[in-house]
């Protein structure tokens, strides 16, 4: 456990990373459509509003996701940092993890469990943003 120093308010972000990585082992079907809106060039356009409704879900997982980050920033938990770019950060590098589990190659190029590379990846994200002692990063 990389994260093992970090407080239980540095732990709410990760509980919301590991609840998209349950949705998605659990009900991977949800998420084809993600799939198909990255995909686009592929699978031909999809209409404008199921771009727009994906979006907003994105968005609002994001949302979610930068509030909670903003709480952490203002209880001097996390170091001043743009929320929003690091919840966007911690919501790619999930997903490319979770991700990686549906391609052979991939998933034994990563080598380990999904689930304790997850578990590094938020950990060391979690550091990155966590206030030492000191103050700073």
């Amino acid at each position: 456990d990389l994260g093992r120093g970090l407080g239980p308010s540095a732990r709410v972000p990760e509980k919301h990373c590991r609840l998209l990585l349950d949705q998605w082992t659990t009900h991977a079907e949800y998420f084809q459509i993600f799939w198909a809106v990255d995909s686009q060039s592929l699978v031909g356009g999809l209409s404008d509003a199921a771009i727009r409704e994906v979006s907003s879900l994105w968005e609002g997982c994001l949302s979610i996701l930068k509030g909670v980050l903003d709480r952490g920033v203002e209880e001097g938990e996390f170091a001043p940092c743009d929320t929003w770019e690091v919840a966007y950060i911690f919501w790619a590098t999930s997903n490319a993890l979770i991700q990686s589990d549906y391609s052979a190659p991939r998933k034994e190029l990563r080598g380990r469990p999904l689930r304790a590379v997850f578990g590094n990846a938020i950990d060391l994200m979690l550091l990155g943003i966590s206030r030492q002692d000191d103050g700073a990063f």
